[in-house]
């Protein structure tokens, strides 16, 4: 089970690293993937084709500032 501080799943695409490509990751969903699983997948489809997603919650974007606090 993964979690996350804040207790928001983390969605979005990971800062740049040495692995060649983009990595996008929807993680820390604290046991309830089947409750946020559906929109945090359609969020981060529509995030890799550079679609807005509104319906997602702020709290949830992975940002620079909530993966330093980890």
């Amino acid at each position: 089970m993964g979690f996350s501080l804040g207790r928001c799943p983390l969605v979005g695409k990971l800062p740049s690293t040495s692995l060649p490509g983009q990595k996008w990751v929807s993680v820390g969903y604290e046991g309830y993937g089947m409750v946020n699983a559906f929109l945090c997948g359609q969020a981060l489809a529509d995030m890799i084709f550079g679609h807005p997603f509104p319906d997602l919650p702020q709290a949830s974007l992975l940002t620079p500032e909530r993966l330093k606090k980890l």
